[in-house]
C-alpha cells in the first residue's frame, strides 16, 4: 500500500552543530493577543560520524523562567561568551546538543558550546612549562620540581 523508501530519515538524538544566523524578533501568536520576543536560529546539524548533515530554522520563545528551553540556551551561552557579547557573536559558533521534534518542528536541548578561540598548542605547550617534574635520577622516589609561579599558569 505504501512504499516506505518514500521516507527520509530525519536526523535526530545528539548532534554537533554550526550556527549560521541568530535574529532577534518580536511576533505575534496565536493563542494570544500578546506579543512575544523570540530568537530565529539558523543552525547546520551534522551527526556525530560527520556524514549526515542538514540546515533547520528554529525559533526559541524568549521566556523569562527558570527550566524554559530560552533559559537552557542562554545558560549554555553564558558558560562561553561574556554578557558584553551581542547577538553576532553567536554566528559561527560551534557546539553539540540534543535535536528532536516537537509538532514537527526542531528543538534543541542540553546545549553545549565550544569556546571560538580554542589556541591548544600554544596551551599545551605552556601547560608542560608549568607541570612539577619528576627527577628520575633522584634516590627518592617523591623528588618533585616545584620551581614554577603562579603567574605562569
Amino acid at each position: 500500500m505504501f512504499n516506505m523508501n518514500q521516507f527520509e530519515p530525519q536526523l535526530e538524538g545528539k548532534v554537533n552543530f554550526n550556527i549560521l544566523d541568530v535574529t532577534e524578533r518580536v511576533i505575534p501568536t496565536k493563542n494570544s493577543e500578546h506579543l512575544k520576543d523570540v530568537l530565529d536560529l539558523l543552525i547546520e546539524v551534522t551527526d556525530f560520524k560527520g556524514k549526515n548533515y542538514t540546515v533547520v530554522r528554529t525559533r526559541i520563545f524568549k521566556e523569562r523562567h527558570m527550566g524554559s528551553e530560552f533559559y537552557q540556551f542562554a545558560q549554555a551561552v553564558n558558560k562561553v561568551f561574556s554578557a558584553d557579547n551581542d547577538l553576532n557573536a553567536l554566528k559561527g559558533s560551534t557546539g553539540n546538543a540534543n535535536l528532536y521534534y516537537s509538532k514537527n518542528y526542531p528543538r534543541f536541548n542540553q546545549w553545549v558550546f565550544h569556546p571560538k578561540d580554542i589556541h591548544t598548542n600554544g596551551a599545551l605547550g605552556n601547560f608542560s612549562d608549568v607541570v612539577p617534574k619528576r627527577n628520575p635520577f633522584s634516590e627518592a622516589s617523591n623528588d618533585i620540581n616545584y620551581d614554577f609561579k603562579l603567574e605562569d599558569i
